[in-house]
């Protein structure tokens, strides 16, 4: 069994994943025609490809390998060999000469060929294969959540000429950072605090009514009152 995985692994592993994928194909096709359940049975879990019906086809395990012994209904008395399905050998039974199914071979070899050698491996992978672990799931390109645009934008510290310590999102570098604010202009990559630009900006956008607050920028020589409105849809979030 570990010779068919080196086989099989042999010129998969080290290639790029485009060429492992058709050399995966390409084995798989070989191995369905040839009749090469063990290598059709690995190659799905290397893959790991959904494990198929019981049935895999008529040239690996035929329907009629499951079939009841039938001896006819004429009144021969000819030794045959049919494939039991319950003790999974193959067993002699008299046939009568005419009618029947499928499940009749003229010797034992020819009934453990067609049937004993193929069926029971295949009863013994479907076993083997209930028993390994699922294999991993695919894990695809996830988009980052989106953020929201006013993230994107650059800081700006405005217009008037107060230092108010405030923080905005830096987009490139995916952190929030303190600058000083003027009390005027600039946009909306503008927080009171570090905690609101990470809330909004880091771990993505939260829904929360707005309120009404006044923030009083201290001047030397006068105070200037600016009252700012947040929007419902932006906690904390200055508008100016």
């Amino acid at each position: 069994m570990l010779n068919v995985f080196r086989v099989l692994l042999s010129d998969i592993s080290s290639a790029s994943p485009a060429q492992q994928a058709r050399n995966l194909i390409l084995k798989l096709s070989c191995a369905v025609k040839q009749n090469n359940l063990v290598t059709v049975v690995l190659l799905l879990f290397i893959t790991g490809a959904p494990l198929p019906p019981l049935k895999l086809g008529h040239s690996i395990c035929p329907d009629f390998c499951f079939h009841e012994k039938d001896p006819g209904t004429c009144r021969g008395f000819f030794s045959r060999y049919f494939y039991n399905k319950e003790t999974k050998l193959c067993e002699i039974f008299k046939y009568g000469g005419c009618l029947g199914n499928q499940n009749n071979f003229k010797s034992l070899e020819e009934c453990q060929t067609t049937c004993q050698g193929n069926c029971k491996l295949l009863s013994l992978l479907f076993l083997l294969w209930d028993l390994l672990p699922p294999p991993p799931p695919n894990v695809g390109y996830k988009e980052p959540p989106a953020i929201p645009s006013l993230c994107m934008t650059p800081m700006d510290k405005g217009l008037c000429r107060a230092k108010e310590t405030r923080f905005f999102y830096n987009y490139s570098t995916g952190r929030c950072r303190p600058f000083h604010y003027s009390g005027c202009g600039g946009n909306e990559n503008n927080f009171t605090s570090r905690k609101s630009c990470l809330r909004i900006c880091k771990k993505g956008f939260i829904k929360n009514k707005g309120e009404r607050r006044v923030i009083k920028i201290k001047k030397k020589k006068k105070k200037l009152s600016v009252k700012v409105l947040e929007e419902e849809s932006i906690p904390e979030r200055i508008q100016l």
